[in-house]
């Protein structure tokens, strides 16, 4: 019964710790609105992975969850516009039509009523 209760203990612990690692080791993109251009050049002397910027507008740095903490233990509070997941789940879609994308059709329909 002890060794029973043992490895359940285990097994938990176990559990959690490996969830821990998934969640925070999975990418996703993150915004800073208004960054300061202080803020963007340290993170380029620290070689974060910069997706997008625009200067006095956006910063978005692709990080891991533990970044994310990072950040947010500074007392920043950026914004997720991408997760891994929802990266994989785009690209696996019967559909090919992404929302905010037109197809190939739906652009040339437009320029054609426009000529």
């Amino acid at each position: 019964m002890r060794f029973v209760m043992i490895f359940l203990i285990l097994l938990v612990e176990f559990t959690l710790i490996y969830a821990d690692i998934l969640v925070n080791s999975e990418r996703m993109v993150i915004r800073f609105l208004e960054p300061h251009p202080q803020m963007v050049h340290s993170l380029l002397e620290e070689n974060y992975d910069i997706a997008s910027y625009r200067p006095g507008e956006y910063l978005d740095l692709v990080v891991s969850g533990d970044q994310l903490q990072y950040f947010q233990s500074l007392g920043y509070e950026p914004i997720i516009t991408q997760t891994e997941d929802r990266l994989k789940n785009n690209l696996q879609l019967r559909d090919t039509r992404i929302d905010g994308y037109r197809t190939y059709n739906d652009v040339l329909d437009e320029i054609q009523t426009l000529a």
